[in-house]
């Protein structure tokens, strides 16, 4: 996941699968993001049309309001989590990853050194 992705079509599909399953539930529901930092050597991110369609707010009109709200406002990981989108005893976990900064290459050591960074997470 990336900050630039943040209330994509994707989202919307799991923000409302999750609402769904949790609403008369007494589950406590954990998020962790694979939080990636954004790239700029493409233009992905642009999945948001949904917002104007008819099926997808006859589906859940508040969540494309509030995924709406945050494309305009700031796209980020933390304001999906800020938004009030799943029960309020939802925990998140969104470290972001650097172990492909830290150990870049493919040799058989730096994905030692990868696998090593993330045990000890």
């Amino acid at each position: 996941m990336q900050d630039r992705y943040a209330g994509d079509v994707g989202d919307f599909g799991k923000f409302s699968l999750l609402r769904t399953l949790l609403c008369s539930s007494n589950y406590r529901l954990g998020v962790v993001w694979y939080l990636y930092p954004d790239e700029s050597h493409n233009d992905d991110g642009r999945h948001i049309d949904y917002l104007d369609k008819i099926d997808y707010k006859m589906c859940d009109v508040s969540l494309v309001k509030k995924l709406s709200d945050i494309i305009n406002k700031g796209r980020s990981v933390k304001a999906l989590e800020d938004a009030d989108l799943l029960p309020d005893n939802t925990v998140f976990y969104s470290a972001a990853l650097t172990f492909h900064i830290d150990h870049p290459g493919q040799s058989a050591l730096e994905k030692k050194a990868r696998q090593e960074l993330r045990k000890s997470g």
